[in-house]
């Protein structure tokens, strides 16, 4: 296998998102980005909305169109910019209120007798979850916390650092470094209660006060919880569990807030849209999902906006099977009454399958983490566990486990699942053969005819079966000819040597 000496995978540097432009949603909270308008396209004029991760300022092409921001009001929890005759996105930025990485919730319209190649913003409102001190960085799962919530940064995460700018590794290394940083965390939160950043910036605290927005748990007379983070009141009627607030106050122990304010609002999951809009684009996170696989019709929710997906949806870098809780995906489509029924949706994240995987040894119970074929999984709060705990984990030990893609060689698990066989050898434990279902690393290698999914290397040189996305059989030639980076692709063999798939099976699914 010294054919696959292949460089390390870095997840294309935001690729597809282009979700800023300027258009945004009427927000009822100045940080909340919530509430939506209504427009159905009077006369010959469009509505469009858009929620996603700002890849350029002002004027800037966001899935084919052109939004511009002359006359449009940017809503931001450090103060409002108001319309002008000049273009308020690049006012925003330059007084430190709309930067490329954070999320925004656009609301706007377009010409529909030129179609939806332009457009204008009317508003834009950019998410903040958290304010505050960061601590317990773990570089290596590429993780840290702010006011008891969990931040998972990647490659595509953009940092302001003391008025530097940076991305990925490079960014997370230097947010590391610093002597007690405190933080502004814009990002995608996920259904484990956690926070995908796509932009951390160093910022200092008006008042000493700290913020953070997340859903209310263990409420009492006398407090609250938002995660890790435990809320006391002071003169504040006590809100609803369930409830998504926005808490401002002072921090003393690390882990407990006292209120100065404290004030409900609409938009805990990354930004949603109501009412109706001719064209929308919603980048988030999944969640609502009851089942492993769900059907056309089936209401889900992406970030915090209501999504449908029916029979003639078009799937891109993944299929319905992928639309699991905490994977991250962007869905294209009309809104009605709040409800998005999609025409397209990709599949940022990459739903990540292992079938009678052996643990490479005994599940680090302290850092909530093991590993199947070298790759690390991490388990959250909401994992569900299946006839196996993580203190059970074992070397050897076979496991079913779903979940996304959160690093390099490394996911995040949704469930997992003690496979039918036990442990033992090469071969998956009890004649099972172990199956891993992926995102291509890299361009597959013809000439070797190897490959890798998330870092393990895939030979499959002496495969017998090949299967297109339909299911009919292809040869290996056809394969390694259609196959490219970011596809999704199953491999199913023996392992060997450790931690590397000799593929019996191949299928590519996308």
């Amino acid at each position: 296998m010294s054919s696959l000496n292949f460089k390390k995978f870095l997840s294309p540097v935001f690729k597809g998102l282009a979700l800023l432009s300027c258009i945004f949603l009427l927000a009822s909270c100045g940080g909340g980005g919530g509430g939506g308008q209504t427009a159905g396209g009077i006369g010959g004029t469009g509505s469009v909305a858009s929620v996603g991760v700002a890849n350029a300022i002002a004027s800037v092409l966001v899935n084919g169109v052109d939004y511009s921001c002359v006359g449009a009001t940017v809503i931001a929890n450090t103060g409002n910019t108001n319309p002008g005759a000049d273009d308020s996105c690049t006012r925003a930025q330059a007084n430190g209120k709309l930067r490329p990485g954070m999320v925004v919730v656009v609301v706007g319209k377009f010409d529909k007798s030129t179609g939806i190649t332009s457009a204008t913003a009317t508003t834009v409102t950019v998410q903040s979850n958290v304010v505050g001190p960061a601590v317990n960085f773990r570089q290596s799962l590429q993780t840290f916390t702010v006011l008891g919530q969990p931040i998972d940064v990647d490659a595509n995460t953009r940092y302001f650092l003391n008025s530097t700018s940076s991305q990925g590794t490079e960014g997370f290394s230097t947010l590391v470094g610093l002597s007690t940083p405190t933080v502004r965390v814009s990002g995608l939160p996920n259904p484990q209660g956690g926070i995908l950043a796509t932009y951390v910036e160093t910022t200092t605290l008006p008042n000493d006060e700290v913020e953070v927005k997340g859903i209310v748990s263990g409420a009492t007379g006398s407090g609250f919880n938002i995660g890790a983070l435990n809320v006391l009141l002071s003169e504040q009627s006590a809100p609803s569990n369930g409830q998504c607030v926005e808490a401002k106050g002072m921090l003393s122990g690390g882990t407990t807030l006292t209120l100065t304010s404290l004030k409900s609002d609409n938009d805990c999951g990354g930004g949603g849209i109501s009412g109706s809009f001719d064209k929308a684009q919603v980048e988030g996170i999944v969640s609502g999902v009851a089942a492993s696989a769900i059907t056309a019709g089936t209401q889900f929710k992406v970030a915090d906006q209501t999504v449908v997906f029916i029979n003639t949806t078009q799937f891109v870098g993944g299929g319905a099977v992928d639309l699991l809780n905490g994977v991250k995906v962007q869905a294209e489509g009309a809104i009605a009454n709040g409800v998005l029924t999609a025409t397209k949706i990709e599949i940022k994240s990459n739903g990540v399958r292992i079938k009678n995987g052996l643990a490479d040894g005994p599940a680090n119970v302290a850092q909530n983490t093991f590993t199947v074929f070298g790759i690390t999984v991490k388990a959250v709060a909401t994992t569900e566990f299946n006839g196996i705990t993580l203190a059970g984990i074992s070397a050897g030990t076979s496991l079913e486990i779903e979940g996304s893609k959160s690093g390099d060689m490394q996911i995040t698990a949704s469930k997992i699942k003690l496979a039918g066989g036990g442990g033992g050898g090469g071969g998956g434990g009890g004649g099972s053969k172990p199956e891993l279902r992926g995102p291509l690393d890299l361009n597959p290698d013809q000439a070797s005819k190897t490959f890798l999914i998330l870092g393990v290397p895939v030979d499959a040189a002496s495969a017998i079966s090949f299967q297109n996305a339909a299911g009919g059989g292809i040869d290996s030639a056809t394969f390694f000819a259609t196959a490219k980076a970011n596809d999704i692709v199953k491999a199913k063999g023996t392992e060997s040597p450790d931690n590397a798939i000799l593929a019996e099976e191949v299928e590519l699914e996308d």
